[in-house]
């Protein structure tokens, strides 16, 4: 065992979300005091809630016993700890020349449900109206120049 914690990946990020709307929600627990009762440093703490540190499904069990959570949510909770634990992709192996942030990238798009576009300044083609085409043109070619 080399000793290394998993990277996050998406579910990691979803799951602390999770966590962290428990404690919000169902304690009154400060991140630090519920860090301190874990026996884990806040930045710890704070680093799972968001998602930037791998969860297991001890990490959780501990969480869910200190805040109390009743037994079926907590089941449910360690759960999606474990089921999200035994998804593999080539991003979970390091690859040479490869930056490590590349494979939380290729998790969080293997677990997307939809893809969103959304832009400010942007119409779609077929969405243009013959005016706007018009001057969108004109605009382009006065900044050409």
């Amino acid at each position: 065992m080399s000793g290394q914690r998993k990277g996050p990946h998406a579910r990691d990020r979803i799951l602390g979300a999770r966590l962290r709307a428990v404690r919000k929600e169902q304690t009154e627990l400060s991140l630090e005091r519920a860090a301190d009762l874990a026996q884990w440093s806040p930045s710890t703490l704070s680093r799972i809630e968001t998602g930037k540190r791998h969860v297991s499904p001890e990490d959780v069990a501990t969480l869910c016993t200190i805040y109390g959570v009743p037994v079926a949510q907590r089941d449910e909770l360690v759960d999606s700890a474990k089921v999200g634990g035994n998804t593999s992709g080539w991003w979970d192996k390091p690859l040479p020349g490869v930056p490590a942030e590349m494979g939380a990238l290729a998790s969080y798009e293997a677990d997307a449900r939809r893809l969103t576009d959304w832009s400010v300044t942007l119409v779609p083609g077929l969405l243009q109206t013959y005016h706007y085409a018009v001057g969108a043109a004109a605009f382009r070619r006065g900044r050409a120049r």
